[in-house]
């Protein structure tokens, strides 16, 4: 979306916590954060009731990054502290 949603819509179906950042030039909106792999993935499974289009998004010092090496990090993270 190119223009801002208030995150209290109705196209928001009642969620709470949304959240919204502007990338290249596009209005996007976030729902959950968390450094727990398993307990966003729980929140993307619940939210796509009424979200199927919901995905998991990795942000590093307020910016996005690449999931695959977001997965790798949190992998060893949870490796490096059991």
């Amino acid at each position: 979306m190119s223009q801002e949603i208030p995150t209290n819509s109705d196209v928001f179906h009642g969620v709470e916590g949304i959240e919204m950042y502007t990338e290249n030039g596009m209005v996007k909106y976030t729902v959950g954060a968390t450094p727990d792999f398993n307990e966003i993935s729980q929140l993307r499974k619940t939210l796509s009731a009424k979200f199927p289009q919901a995905f998991i998004i990795a942000f590093r010092d307020g910016l996005k990054i690449n999931m695959a090496q977001a997965m790798k990090e949190y992998r060893n993270y949870v490796k490096n502290n059991k």
